[in-house]
């Protein structure tokens, strides 16, 4: 007695494509998550970056806004460190370096004259505290 089936299977052609064909997807999906780590980690960084640089911006404007005050004959915030500068400079001029202190954000320094006429937002060597 002959049994008949109802579904036969797959000839060996057609295995092999569709063998082929699921290597494949497989293949491009693990180069997809690959290439979504890569990218992921790049924007990670770049805004890491983007964090410090804005850190370091932020504290050149408030160096430029405190050589700036000192040049103008007033006394400069208390969280910025004054130093005199023991170099020669114009008559009637001190060169003085203005420094922000190392904490959360890289410590950054600038270098800038101011007049001699004004002692007491020169004076204070001690950081620029009272």
């Amino acid at each position: 007695m002959k049994i008949h089936r109802k579904f036969h299977s797959a000839p060996a052609a057609q295995r092999s494509r569709r063998a082929a064909f699921l290597m494949e997807a497989l293949f491009a999906l693990g180069l997809a998550t690959i290439l979504l780590f890569a990218i992921s980690s790049s924007v990670g960084r770049l805004h890491k970056t983007q964090l410090q640089l804005s850190q370091r911006r932020a504290a050149l404007r408030r160096l430029e806004t405190g050589l700036l005050t000192l040049q103008t004959g007033q006394p400069i915030d208390r969280d910025l460190l004054l130093e005199r500068l023991s170099t020669t400079a114009p008559a009637g001029k001190t060169w003085v370096r203005l420094s922000t202190p190392a904490g959360d954000a890289p410590a950054q320094s600038l270098v800038g004259l101011v007049a001699d006429k004004n002692p007491p937002a020169v004076a204070p060597l001690n950081g620029g505290r009272p």
